[in-house]
């Protein structure tokens, strides 16, 4: 039995009902089921009852039951590209007349394209810590980034200031 049927049953019951002298509350109410199965009335009748129950428990706690992640498929062409992208962007971040700025938003461009899980990839494959969420992905691209500019910041200062900082 479909949902399109339990419709069909619904709206036999309003004759019945005004001949009775039922509120015309009570047959609006009817219609008003009928109009709010329209989206399922090609479903099964159980089907539609599963759901029912799945959105009171939504309804009730805010969580939907039985929701299983998708895993995400991995592009490994992407992954790679991205990888060779960030490491050039590592390059030039070593240059001090590239502003932080620009560097970002190269960054923002280079992992834009790509899911949630290829973006964990190229965290590994350039080398950083394991992370779970994209948030934390990107956050761990910035600081690679920041410790790639480092270096080119300290070799910046004269011979006898890195003396004074050593003795």
């Amino acid at each position: 039995m479909n949902v399109s049927e339990l419709q069909q049953f619904i709206r036999s019951l309003h004759a019945p009902l005004t001949a009775a002298g039922a509120p015309r509350k009570i047959t609006d109410d009817l219609e008003r089921i009928v109009a709010g199965l329209e989206p399922f009335r090609d479903r099964p009748v159980a089907e539609f009852a599963d759901f029912l129950v799945r959105a009171e428990e939504y309804h009730r706690t805010g969580v939907v039951p039985g929701r299983r992640r998708q895993k995400q498929p991995v592009d490994q062409n992407k992954v790679m590209e991205a990888a060779q992208n960030f490491k050039a962007l590592c390059e030039r971040a070593l240059d001090p007349d590239v502003s932080s700025e620009s560097i970002e938003t190269e960054l923002n461009r280079v992992v834009e394209p790509l899911n949630d899980a290829e973006i964990r990839q190229v965290v590994q494959e350039v080398g950083g810590n394991a992370v779970r969420t994209r948030k934390s992905a990107l956050t761990e691209l910035k600081r690679l980034l920041r410790e790639g500019r480092r270096p080119a910041e300290v070799s910046s200062e004269t011979p006898s200031e890195e003396a004074a900082s050593v003795g």
